[in-house]
């Protein structure tokens, strides 16, 4: 496989092979001189780029308020950060995708007392279809789940919409 031609956000073009950066002699087709790295190339276009995401929306996550929905939108899960209260008694809680205890379970946040739990969730997220259930399942706890909703529609999606994007055609 053979490497291509590529053209910067700037103008200019560079060859990029399957590797990045090809040096001379290698392959049959070596790059011409002055040849751009392929990471330089994904840097231009991602710095180019007019697209960005909205900021997660932090959503509270009180043990005292009771299993409930947290959002009912579809969206991601990108993190969470919850602390055990009680200081004696361990605590447990499930993050569901669905709008009651019967969902699917994403995630269970078991800590023992006195501790937290700070997680991240590689990118995307944690892929929620049908709504966030929070299944308050034992404990005393508080904290917050970041949740990047996918519309903006309805009081959980307080993110601002995409940036450089137009809607659908309906």
């Amino acid at each position: 496989m053979s490497g291509m031609m590529v053209t910067l956000p700037n103008g200019r073009t560079t060859y990029i092979g399957r590797r990045g950066r090809l040096p001379a002699g290698y392959g049959d087709n070596p790059p011409p001189p002055g040849a751009t790295p392929l990471s330089a190339v994904v840097k231009a276009a991602l710095q180019a780029s007019p697209l960005t995401l909205p900021a997660p929306v932090p959503l509270r996550v009180l043990s005292s308020a009771g299993s409930g929905q947290l959002a009912g939108l579809p969206g991601f899960i990108v993190g969470w950060s919850i602390s055990e209260t009680s200081g004696s008694a361990a605590c447990l809680a499930k993050l569901l995708d669905g709008r009651d205890a019967t969902g699917q379970l994403l995630a269970a946040v078991g800590l023992p007392e006195s501790q937290s739990s700070q997680h991240s969730c590689a990118a995307p997220g944690l892929t929620v279809l049908d709504g966030l259930y929070l299944d308050v399942v034992s404990g005393a706890f508080d904290g917050a789940v970041w949740y990047l909703p996918v519309s903006n529609d309805g009081p959980a999606a307080a993110a601002p919409p995409m940036a450089g994007t137009t809607p659908a055609a309906a």
